[in-house]
C-alpha cells in the first residue's frame, strides 16, 4: 500500500498499519505517537491542524510558503521599510507547546548567526512579535538541492560532489566553532545565484559546549532517511554524525532517492540494523572508488567512516570538477623518476639472489653458454617485469605509487575513479614499459645471436659492449618521449599512453584552510562608552570615525553576536542606500537594521571578526602567495560586483580591506580613523583599480614571491585604470597554478630525482664516450685524458646553467633562480651554481672512467701492476666515494632547506617556484 505525504507529495510504501510520519520530510501524518517506545520523532505541524500565518511579522510582510521542517515553516518575505527580500522562519503557535521547543528554535538563530561563512546561510535577525517567534535569513534564489532533484532527477556525480564540497566547507566552519549540524539533508542545502551550495537550517544543531541540556535522553531529532545510526539510537554524537549525513545526501543527489525508503519505522529499523545499500545498485556506472567512499560514510560504526570533514573533502576531491587539477609536467616527471629509482632498488634486491640461483643451478647444467644466456636474461627481464607490474598494480589499487604519492598526484580514469587493472597495465606497458625494454630486453636480443661467435673474444669487445649499453637507453628515451608528442595545454597535458588507456594524472589542490593556517587576532582598539541602545542593539564602544561617520561596536542581544553600528548626522549623511542595503555577498558586511534616532541615522551591520590586511602585515602575520592570491580574487570579485550594482564605497583605502578569522576578505564601507581620501572624487573604476594595486603590496616580500606572481604585479602596474583591468586581473590570477610560493622537500626531491635519472645518466654516458675516444683514437696519455675529459664535461653543465639560469631541470620543474634579496639571479650566477653542483662528481668520475678505460685496454703484466698506477687508482676511487658522499650530504641538506642548498649559499641564490 501507499500513502502520499500532503507536504512533500512523496509516496510512501508500507504494509500493516499506516505510518505516523513521513520518512522523507518528517511531517506528521497522524496525531498518534511513533510505535517505537524508546524513540520519539519531533516533527513540525500535525496533520490534523492547519496554521494560518500572520500577514506580517516583525516588520516583514510574508509572501509565500517555501517549505516546512521539524522546527518551523519558512516563507519568503519583504522588509516593509527597505523592500529587501528575505526568508523568514516561523515557529507556529500550535507547536510552541514546550519551553524546550522554543529554546531550540531560538538557539537555532544564535548558532547560525555565530557562523559568518560564505557557505553557510546568513541570519539577519530573530525575535518575537505578539507571541510569534521568527528568524530572518537570507533568501536563496536557487532553492534547495532537493528541489533540483525533484525537478531534474539524478544529478551527475561530478556536479553532486561539487555541491557537497561546498556543504562540507560550511559544515567544517561549524565544526571549528564546536557546532554539529545533526540535520544535514538535501532540503537543508541551498543554492545561490552562482550555483554554489550553502548549508542552512540549524534548528537541530548542537553546540558541543553549551547545548547539553537541550538534548533529551531517548529523543531522536532529525530526518530519519539521513540520520546516522547513533542519532537514531540517541547515543553520543560527534563530527562523524554529520559525515554520515553528507554521505547519505550525496547518495540522494546521485541516485535520486534516499538510501533507505519506506515508512518511518522501517527506515529507522534499517538504518539501525542493516548495512547501507551501495550506490552502484541504483547507478551502475558510478566510479568504484566513489561508490565505496559513500558506503564508508554511511558505515554503522563511526570509527569506519572518514573521521573528519577534511578527510572526506580530500577523498572526494578527485571526483570534483574544481578541487583537483591536471598535474603539471615537471611534477609528473619527478614522480616518474622517483618511481623508477624505487623499482630499480627493489629489482636489484631480487636480481642478486636470482642470479645466484642461476649460477648454482647452471653449474649442474655443464653448459657455460646456457648459463651465461640465463644470467643475462634474468638480469635484463626481471627489472622490466618488476617495473611494469609496480606501476600497473599501484596505480590500479590506490591510483599512485611512491613517486606520485610524494608529489601529491594520482592516476584516475575518465570517470574520476581509480583505473582498473587492464587500463593501468596498458599504461604501464607504454610508460615505463618501453624504457625498461630498451634498457633491459633489447640489448639481449642484439647480443644473444652474437654470443656464439663472440664468446671467445668477449673481453676484447668490452668497450663496444659498454658503448652499446649507453645507446639503448637513448632509444628508450626516444620511445618514451614519443608518447608525449600529444601533450597540449588544451587537452590537459595528456600523453599518448593516457589517451589509449583512458587515464589522466591529477594533482590534489589544498583547501583554503589547508593552504595556510594563519591566526587572525581580534584586538581592535575600542574606546569604551556609556552603554546605550539604538533599536535592538546595545552600543559597547567606539571603533573609529571617518569624517562625520562614527563606527561603534555593538551587541545583538537577540542573537548573542557582535555588530557594527554606523552613525552620522542626518544633515550630513543619508545612510546606506537601498542598493547597499540589498547587498548579500560574502565579501561585504550584511546590513541588519537601520533607522533615525535623535537626528542621527544609524545602520547596524555584521561585525568583522578580524583585522585590516595592512595591520596583519605590520604585525608580521605574513601570508603565502597561495593565500594572498585567494584574497586578491575575493577582492576583485567584490569590486566587480560593487561596480555593477553601484555600491562601491565613495572612499576607498587599503584600511577598508579586512581579513576575518575564516580567512575571508571583507570590504567595509569606510576606513576606521582614516581621513577622506583624495581619490574620493575619481571615477568608480579608477578607485577600484587603485585599491587593487594597494592590496597587491600586502603580499609577502617580493623576494619570496613566485615568478608568475612577480609577472602579474609588473603587468598590473602598467595597466590602465579601467574596469577591464579587473577582468584581466581575475583571469590572470585564476589561470595561475595552485602551487605554494615556497619550495617544499617534495619539490627538491623531485628535482634531485630528475637530475639523477637524466643529467647524471647523460653526463656519465658522455664521459665514457669521451674517455674511450681520447684514450684510443687520439692515443692521449692517462693524465691528459683525465684533464681534457674533465674540462669538456664541466663546460657542458656550466653552459646549460648559463642559458637556463641554473640548468634545464629548473626549466622542466618550473623553478626560478633568484637572489636572496629579490630579483632574478644573473646568468653568471646560474652558471656558477651549476659548476658548483657538478664539479666534485664530474672530476672524480672522469678520472675513474679514464682509469677504467686504460685498464680494459691493458694486457696482463701491464700498467695495472705498476705500484704508482695502483696508488693513483686507489686515490681516484677514494675521491669518487668522497664526491658521492658530498653529493649525498648536499642532497640531504637540500631536502631540509629546500629553498637554499649548499650551492645556493655559495652562489648567492635561492630557489622559488616560477
Amino acid at each position: 500500500m501507499q500513502i502520499q505525504c500532503p507536504k512533500c507529495q512523496q509516496r510512501i510504501d508500507y504494509s500493516g498499519l499506516a505510518p505516523k510520519f513521513c520518512s522523507h520530510c518528517g511531517f506528521a501524518l497522524s496525531s498518534g505517537s511513533a510505535s517505537d517506545a524508546t524513540t520519539t520523532f519531533e516533527s513540525g505541524l500535525p496533520a490534523n491542524e492547519t496554521y494560518t500565518p500572520p500577514t506580517a511579522v516583525g516588520g516583514y510582510r510574508l509572501l509565500e510558503e517555501l517549505g516546512r521542517g521539524g522546527m518551523g515553516i519558512v516563507y519568503s518575505a519583504i522588509d516593509e521599510k527597505t523592500s529587501r527580500q528575505v526568508a523568514i522562519k516561523l515557529l507556529p503557535h500550535n507547536v510552541q507547546h514546550t519551553e524546550d521547543t522554543v529554546q531550540r528554535f531560538l538557539r537555532e538563530g544564535e548558532l547560525a548567526a555565530s557562523l559568518s561563512h560564505p557557505r553557510s546561510t546568513f541570519i539577519y535577525a530573530a525575535g518575537e512579535d505578539d507571541g510569534q517567534f521568527y528568524i530572518v535569513m537570507e533568501l536563496m534564489p536557487g532553492g534547495t538541492l532537493k528541489d533540483i532533484v525533484k525537478s531534474e532527477g539524478q544529478i551527475p556525480f561530478e556536479q553532486a560532489v561539487d555541491y557537497m564540497l561546498d556543504v562540507i566547507e560550511g559544515l567544517a566552519a561549524a565544526h571549528l566553532a564546536g557546532v554539529i549540524h545533526r540535520d544535514v539533508k538535501p532540503s537543508n542545502c541551498f543554492v545561490d545565484l552562482e550555483g554554489r551550495a550553502k548549508v542552512g537550517d540549524y534548528g537541530l544543531s548542537k553546540s558541543l559546549v553549551h547545548d547539553a541540556a537541550l538534548t533529551r535522553t531517548g529523543a531522536f531529532m532529525g530526518t530519519p532517511q539521513f540520520a546516522a545510526p547513533e542519532q537514531i539510537k540517541s547515543e553520543r554524537l560527534d563530527a562523524r554524525t554529520d559525515v554520515y549525513a553528507v554521505g547519505a545526501t550525496l547518495y540522494y543527489l546521485i541516485a535520486g532517492a534516499a538510501p533507505f525508503e519506506g515508512d518511518v519505522a522501517k527506515v529507522i529499523a534499517n538504518i539501525a540494523a542493516e548495512p547501507a545499500p551501495h550506490l552502484n545498485e541504483r547507478v551502475p556506472k558510478i566510479p568504484k572508488a566513489l561508490n565505496q567512499l559513500i558506503a564508508d560514510c554511511m558505515a554503522k560504526d563511526p570509527a569506519q567512516r572518514p573521521q573528519t570533514l577534511d578527510a572526506l573533502r580530500i577523498a572526494l576531491a578527485p571526483f570534483s570538477t574544481r578541487q583537483s587539477s591536471l598535474a603539471d609536467v615537471g611534477r609528473r616527471i619527478a614522480a616518474y623518476f622517483i618511481d623508477v629509482i624505487t623499482v630499480n632498488l627493489a629489482s636489484s634486491l631480487l636480481v642478486f639472489p636470482l642470479g645466484l640461483c642461476v649460477i648454482l643451478i647452471g653449474s649442474e647444467w655443464g653448459d657455460p653458454l646456457l648459463k651465461q644466456k640465463s644470467m643475462q636474461w634474468a638480469i635484463g627481464l626481471l627489472p622490466s617485469l618488476c617495473g611494469v607490474l609496480y606501476f600497473a598494480i599501484t596505480e590500479s589499487r590506490g591510483g599512485c605509487g611512491l613517486g606520485k604519492k610524494m608529489m601529491g598526484m594520482r592516476v584516475v580514469g575518465d570517470s574520476g575513479s581509480t583505473p582498473r587493472f587492464p587500463p593501468a597495465l596498458l599504461r604501464a606497458l607504454l610508460i615505463p614499459g618501453m624504457m625498461f625494454c630498451a634498457t633491459g630486453i633489447f640489448p639481449l636480443l642484439v647480443r644473444t645471436p652474437m654470443l656464439g661467435s663472440m664468446n671467445d673474444s668477449l673481453p676484447n669487445h668490452a668497450i663496444t659492449n659498454t658503448l652499446l649499453a649507453r645507446v639503448f637507453p637513448l632509444l628508450g628515451w626516444l620511445l618514451t618521449a614519443s608518447c608525449f608528442l600529444t601533450i597540449r595545454k588544451s587537452n590537459g597535458y595528456r600523453g599518448l599512453h593516457e589517451w589509449l588507456s583512458g587515464t589522466r594524472v591529477i594533482r590534489h589542490l589544498p583547501s583554503r584552510a589547508a593552504s595556510q593556517a594563519i591566526a587572525i587576532p581580534v584586538t581592535l582598539p575600542i574606546v569604551a562608552e556609556t552603554p546605550c541602545t539604538v533599536g535592538s542593539f546595545q552600543i559597547l564602544g567606539n571603533l573609529g570615525q571617518h569624517g562625520e561617520t562614527q563606527v561603534h561596536l555593538g551587541h545583538d542581544d537577540s542573537l548573542g553576536r557582535p555588530v557594527w553600528i554606523y552613525r552620522q548626522d542626518v544633515a550630513h549623511e543619508t545612510g546606506f542606500s537601498p542598493e547597499r542595503i540589498a547587498v548579500s555577498r560574502p565579501h561585504r558586511q550584511h546590513w541588519l537594521q537601520g533607522d533615525v534616532m535623535d537626528g542621527q541615522r544609524w545602520d547596524a551591520v555584521e561585525a568583522v571578526r578580524g583585522l585590516p590586511w595592512s595591520q596583519l602585515v605590520s604585525r608580521s602575520q605574513s601570508m603565502s602567495w597561495l593565500t594572498s592570491r585567494s584574497l586578491l580574487l575575493q577582492l576583485i570579485t567584490e569590486l566587480q560586483s560593487s561596480l555593477a550594482d553601484e555600491t562601491l564605497p565613495q572612499n576607498l583605502a587599503l584600511e577598508q580591506v579586512w581579513i576575518d578569522q575564516s580567512q575571508q576578505l571583507k570590504l567595509i564601507d569606510v576606513p576606521l580613523n582614516g581621513p577622506v581620501t583624495a581619490n574620493s572624487m575619481d571615477a568608480a573604476d579608477i578607485r577600484a583599480v587603485e585599491l587593487l594595486r594597494q592590496a597587491v603590496t600586502m603580499c609577502e616580500p617580493h623576494q619570496l614571491l613566485p615568478g608568475h606572481a612577480l609577472d602579474f604585479i609588473e603587468q598590473l602596474a602598467l595597466r590602465e585604470n579601467e574596469a577591464s583591468t579587473l577582468t584581466w586581473a581575475e583571469e590572470t590570477l585564476q589561470a595561475m597554478p595552485d602551487r605554494p610560493s615556497t619550495l617544499g622537500w617534495d619539490d627538491r626531491l623531485g628535482i634531485l630525482a630528475i637530475s639523477m635519472c637524466t643529467e647524471m645518466a647523460v653526463y656519465s654516458s658522455l664521459v665514457l664516450v669521451l674517455t674511450i675516444t681520447l684514450s684510443t683514437l687520439c692515443s692521449l696519455p692517462l693524465p691528459a685524458t683525465i684533464c681534457f675529459t674533465t674540462a669538456i664535461m664541466l663546460t657542458i653543465p656550466t653552459l646549460l646553467g648559463f642559458f637556463f639560469r641554473g640548468g634545464p631541470v629548473f626549466h622542466i620543474s618550473a623553478i626560478q633562480l633568484r637572489r636572496p634579496r629579490g630579483g632574478t639571479a644573473s646568468r653568471l650566477q646560474g652558471a656558477w651554481r651549476s659548476l658548483l653542483v657538478w664539479l666534485p662528481w664530474l672530476a672524480s668520475y672522469c678520472s675513474f672512467a679514464a682509469f677504467t678505460s686504460f685498464t680494459l685496454q691493458t694486457t696482463t703484466g701491464g700498467p695495472q701492476q705498476d705500484p704508482a698506477f695502483s696508488t693513483a687508482l686507489t686515490f681516484i676511487t677514494i675521491g669518487m666515494l668522497a664526491s658521492m658522499a658530498l653529493h649525498t650530504g648536499a642532497a640531504l641538506f637540500a631536502l631540509v632547506q629546500p629553498q637554499r642548498g649548499i650551492q645556493d649559499w655559495l652562489s648567492g641564490t635561492r630557489l622559488v617556484p616560477h
